[in-house]
């Protein structure tokens, strides 16, 4: 059936932690938020300034792509990196300046490529920056943030999410790639189908491994307009992207993945056979530790990858009937949690846990609830809030003299891959709940299931 939306102000219940409207902030969540965006910009904005490692190659071969070169060329990109203002010092080498990403990305990209290196890295800053507070934006209407207090705690957990920090400082795709995630969900929530599924096709396209699981949420909510609108609009861009590498450089599939194969630090493979195993957040990270065959350790990470897609998908069949406006957000939460378990994934991506965090903070502020499902998201959320989780299980190993336990590495040094884990349970555990009555779901206030009347609108 249609998912139906409701978008009435929410109410909140009295008491608490929520104040009356137009009652001020106490001064001292005031001096929480200052130390969170003091945080923030010091690990992320001012680090990014300085690193912006990332961004660069992409940089470089989205100006290769647009100028009709070889965008997969690790020499030639450099070379034009260097012509166009950066690496003034000669301090990077071709064998470490890699082009990896799909030529989509180099399209959506190329834009920046009007300015020179020193005014392109500024500018994607500001874009990180504005794609931050759009997360935010969206985030708090997603879970019907109505308070100031609510609205306040998922601003503060926000800023002071590790993965955001990351994202910034290395000048990474990720947080552009959630905003435009969730702009596609708020315009499914509006019945604007044809919109989101051009939203949701241009974060599938940006980064495929950030973007691409949440287009699930199309076809397990029967909104097929959105995933044909979504699936025509992804091919269309693939397409132009990859005919204008066809037509510079025949060979560009071939020395896009002899790229990725060469780089041992983002070759997942080869990572999981290094000492730097422990950075990889999926569930490789985990079964690698038990064998050291790659295809083993593929098909049991994407086989429970699957086995829990076909669980969310039908506990959301369940409740559907119940709320289906909040089953529905809960959904996109946990397909953006399950985006982090198969595959190759480092800490930045981390950012796709948003949307459970804002989840999170309307059920414990204004529902005050507790349960099983807040437990386990709470657990997995509270790794990817401590700054570099994924160095400190080595620490530990390299302190307390475990780094040979494999019991110690497949729990304590895989810790953000069962934090991911654990958000992924709590929120298919909260699906589940929605179908014991309206007392259980995420906005009490609201269970709504009749489908919006009406045309649906582009």
């Amino acid at each position: 059936m249609p998912i139906a939306m409701d978008n009435s102000p929410a109410k909140n219940p009295p008491g608490g932690l929520t104040p009356r409207p137009g009652r001020p902030l106490p001064r001292w969540m005031i001096v929480v938020l200052a130390i969170a965006l003091a945080v923030f910009t010091a690990r992320g904005i001012w680090r990014g300034i300085s690193n912006s490692i990332d961004v660069k190659m992409i940089y470089a071969a989205s100006l290769s792509w647009a100028e009709g070169g070889q965008a997969y060329s690790s020499s030639h990109i450099l070379e034009r990196f260097r012509q166009r203002g950066g690496d003034s010092q000669h301090r990077l080498v071709a064998e470490r300046f890699y082009s990896l990403y799909p030529p989509s990305t180099y399209l959506l990209i190329s834009p920046l490529t009007i300015l020179d290196w020193p005014a392109a890295k500024w500018a994607w800053l500001g874009v990180n920056c504005a794609a931050m507070g759009v997360v935010i934006l969206l985030g708090a209407r997603l879970a019907r943030l109505a308070s100031k207090t609510e609205i306040a705690w998922w601003t503060i957990a926000a800023l002071m999410f590790a993965p955001t920090h990351i994202t910034l400082s290395q000048g990474q795709l990720s947080l552009v790639c959630l905003a435009l995630m969730l702009g596609g969900v708020a315009l499914l929530q509006d019945r604007r189908d044809i919109s989101a599924g051009i939203l949701l096709a241009l974060a599938a396209v940006l980064k495929p491994q950030v973007g691409g699981v949440l287009v699930l949420a199309l076809p397990i909510a029967r909104r097929w307009r959105s995933l044909g609108t979504c699936a025509v609009t992804g091919l269309l861009v693939m397409s132009a992207a990859a005919a204008r590498l066809q037509l510079a450089d025949p060979g560009w599939l071939g020395s896009m993945f002899q790229n990725i194969s060469e780089l041992s630090a983002l070759g997942s493979g080869a990572l999981l056979e290094s000492s730097g195993w422990h950075i990889l957040i999926g569930l490789e990270s985990i079964v690698s530790r038990f064998t050291h065959h790659l295809w083993l350790i593929s098909a049991t990470s994407y086989g429970i990858c699957a086995l829990l897609a076909a669980l969310i998908a039908w506990e959301f069949w369940r409740a559907d009937n119940r709320d289906a406006r909040a089953a529905f957000i809960l959904l996109c939460a946990a397909l953006s949690a399950l985006t982090l378990l198969p595959g190759y994934h480092r800490p930045y991506d981390g950012v796709v846990l948003l949307p459970a965090c804002a989840v999170m903070v309307r059920r414990l502020v204004s529902q005050r609830r507790g349960g099983l499902a807040n437990v386990l998201t709470l657990a997995g959320l509270s790794v990817f809030f401590l700054p570099n989780s994924a160095v400190l299980g080595r620490v530990l190993a390299d302190r307390l003299g475990l780094g040979g336990s494999v019991a110690f590495q497949a729990t304590v040094m895989s810790n953000q891959a069962w934090g991911a884990l654990g958000v992924v349970a709590g929120m298919t555990l909260a699906i589940r709940s929605l179908a014991r009555g309206p007392t259980e779901t995420i906005d009490r206030d609201v269970s709504d299931s009749t489908p919006i009347s009406g045309p649906r609108r582009g």
